[in-house]
């Protein structure tokens, strides 16, 4: 869960990074988290699909779709409910911030860094297998 809690927290220090006039960062924060986390975890489905060489026929592929976008939903909600409903983030956020005083900058970078690295592994995962050549 300290992982979970970490990725939230550099995607904070990330949307922190950006001045605005009313404080809906963790909010932000939270929303991004979901997408990045359903990224994720759609690359390691796929990398699997692709190493196990189980590929999906029309009606599948529109199965598939259905599953991902219910996948989706389940995250958000999950993080919302998590993140801020229970107020979690006010926790990870003073935690994380009395730990990493000295690098606040330093986080926002790392969440500069997962999320570029996440939609990259991701487009690259995508061009490499539907040219046949990854594997």
């Amino acid at each position: 869960m300290i992982i979970i809690k970490f990725l939230y927290y550099i995607v904070y220090r990330l949307f922190k990074l950006i001045p605005r006039r009313e404080p809906i960062d963790h909010l932000l924060a939270s929303s991004f988290i979901a997408i990045l986390f359903t990224t994720n975890l759609v690359t390691i489905i796929v990398l699997i699909e692709l190493i196990l060489h189980a590929y999906f026929n029309a009606a599948e592929q529109i199965t598939v779709g259905i599953v991902l976008i219910a996948l989706f939903l389940i995250i958000y909600i999950y993080c919302k409910w998590y993140f801020i409903k229970k107020e979690k983030y006010i926790e990870i956020i003073t935690d994380f911030d009395e730990k990493n005083k000295s690098s606040l900058k330093l986080m926002g970078v790392l969440g500069i860094i997962y999320t570029v690295a996440t939609f990259l592994g991701f487009y690259v995962l995508a061009v490499y297998s539907s040219n046949g050549t990854f594997f």
